[in-house]
């Protein structure tokens, strides 16, 4: 199409591209018929959810073109079902976050487990967070912990993750880092983890 910027009307949604012209009539711009072009542009996504809006687009010039609806794809991304669909937009959330004891017996040992699931897929980005990716659990007032850690059992569907005690993977998967002042365990992905390897999804 000529030119690396178009049109953007805020009030209709519409972006506009012009074929640029030539200096020459032999020159001119056009798009040539049966002849596929990929087009991209970045935009901000809005602050608030919303499902995917009806997309529209158009052409005019030396032929009359119908408006049509545009395809969407309907693929997943970060775990959302038609993710991929422009504009549909989601705002994270932990919608199961239960947890129970095992013990309710003075100077017992006792389990702690937790159960969590997110709305999205929480893995490490291509470019990872300086915190690293974690899932924390605070105010377990009064537990008592030897040492800065604690053994993890995970369990779930699909590809279970590998947590560690910190960003950095120091003393493996299987650790969670316990904050004695908080009284909170926190549990990083391990380094090396791929996306099909999430903490929840």
């Amino acid at each position: 199409l000529g030119k690396s910027t178009g049109v953007y009307t805020a009030g209709t949604s519409t972006l506009v591209l012009t074929l640029c012209r030539g200096t020459t009539p032999s020159a001119a711009k056009i798009v040539v018929a049966s002849t596929p072009y990929t087009i991209q542009f970045g935009i901000t996504n809005p602050s608030i959810a919303q499902a995917s809006p009806s997309i529209i687009i158009s052409a005019s010039g030396s032929a009359p073109f119908v408006t049509v609806n545009v395809t969407k794809p309907g693929t997943e991304i970060g775990g959302v079902v038609g993710g991929a669909d422009p504009l549909k937009i989601v705002e994270p959330a932990l919608t199961t976050r239960s947890i129970e004891q095992s013990s309710v017996m003075i100077s017992a040992v006792n389990t702690i487990t937790a159960s969590i699931a997110a709305n999205v897929g929480i893995y490490l980005p291509d470019d990872p967070a300086p915190g690293g990716t974690y899932v924390s659990i605070c105010c377990l007032l009064n537990a008592i912990v030897s040492g800065d850690a604690v053994a993890l059992s995970v369990r779930g569907g699909g590809n279970v993750p590998a947590l560690c005690k910190d960003a950095a993977g120091t003393d493996g998967p299987g650790w969670g880092a316990w904050d004695a002042t908080m009284f909170g365990v926190t549990m990083y992905l391990c380094p090396g983890e791929n996306r099909t390897n999430e903490i929840v999804a």
